[in-house]
């Protein structure tokens, strides 16, 4: 079975050492909505960091690649995970602590901060499961 993949056309930005700068163009849901003229928030320019071969060249169409499975775990772990952990605690702190609600929600809040600071001290690591790769256009 062949894994599904997203690919999105971009142009290269600059390239420093082996990564290349790629903007891509994003479309949101709106693109068939008779109203998407007067409405600027239907397209959005992110810059993407991509290796690349020595023959990618500033100006270049490319095409880049990545799983759609890395797409939902990077879902997963940027909005479930710490939504879970959210209710986690304050579930426990509330019922369990016997904790008010006040108190529950603040610990709740730096649970969530927590989780995500240990994200970015892993950020090294979670960059190598979520790569994306180059194709010439």
């Amino acid at each position: 079975m062949s894994e599904e993949k997203i690919e999105h056309s971009g142009i290269v930005e600059s390239i420093e050492g082996n990564i290349a700068h790629v903007r891509i163009e994003r479309l949101s849901a709106c693109a068939g909505c008779h109203a998407k003229g007067l409405c600027s928030i239907d397209r959005k320019k992110q810059i993407i960091d991509v290796a690349c071969s020595p023959n990618i060249h500033v100006g270049q169409t490319v095409t880049i690649t990545g799983r759609l499975s890395s797409g939902m775990n990077a879902v997963m772990l940027a909005f479930l995970v710490p939504l879970l952990i959210l209710l986690a605690i304050l579930i426990v702190s509330i019922h369990f602590f016997s904790l008010s609600q006040i108190s529950a929600a603040m610990i709740s809040l730096i649970g969530v901060a927590v989780y995500y600071i240990v994200l970015y001290l892993f950020r090294n690591r979670l960059e190598r499961s979520f790569a994306f790769h180059l194709k010439q256009s």
